[in-house]
């Protein structure tokens, strides 16, 4: 895919910005891979990383939506993962 995107739209998809663009999309899910990376070299398999991280994104969205400031929505979204995290823990054998 990036031969033929590369090839149609050399300006537009090679560019930096664009570059810069496709990282920033995926840092977030290169960050819970990794995390789940270090899970699975450990000898565990655990799958349930996916939700406590969509779910502090969408405390975060909502806070900052309602005119919390940016501090305030990591924090709430920190402590909603804590606890999640905790309680999944507490609850798997």
């Amino acid at each position: 895919m990036l031969t033929i995107f590369g090839v149609l739209r050399p300006s537009v998809f090679l560019s930096l910005g664009n570059f810069k663009n496709i990282l920033e999309q995926v840092a977030i899910l290169a960050i819970v891979a990794a995390v789940e990376a270090v899970v699975m070299v450990v000898g565990d398999f655990d799958l349930s990383v996916g939700v406590p991280a969509s779910l502090s994104g969408a405390i975060v969205a909502h806070l900052l939506g309602h005119g919390y400031g940016i501090t305030v929505s990591i924090i709430a979204a920190l402590v909603a993962g804590i606890v999640v995290g905790a309680v999944n823990g507490y609850l798997r054998p």
